[in-house]
């Protein structure tokens, strides 16, 4: 964890308490910026990415964790790559839009 860099080391997704870590190994593909593994309820992000950056890259790898929670691949409930990012922009740009929204949801 880097200090500062995240406000937080846990995420409460169900019954589960998902660990952020901030590693450099986030995945093997080249483009990606994090990753979420399930069998270790854990989410990686990538150290260095602005500010807006990592606040995509956690909601949409909390996205993963989402589903892997409450729809797990055995159930054939996996969201393709294409919606998880759909859903975290969508999310993202609707919050920023509305942020009295965004906290009354948490009241």
């Amino acid at each position: 964890m880097i200090e500062g860099y995240l406000p937080f080391s846990t995420v409460q997704i169900g019954a589960l308490d998902w660990c952020l870590d901030v590693d450099d190994r986030t995945a093997d593909e080249e483009e990606a910026y994090g990753v979420t593994i399930g069998t270790k309820s854990t989410i990686r992000v990538s150290p260095n990415l602005p500010k807006w950056k990592l606040k995509d890259t956690v909601l949409h790898e909390i996205i993963h964790a989402i589903n892997l929670t409450f729809l797990p691949p055995k159930d054939k409930g996996v969201m393709s790559e294409a919606q998880v990012k759909f859903m975290a922009v969508a999310l993202t740009t609707v919050f920023r839009a509305n942020p009295a929204l965004a906290r009354w949801l948490v009241e």
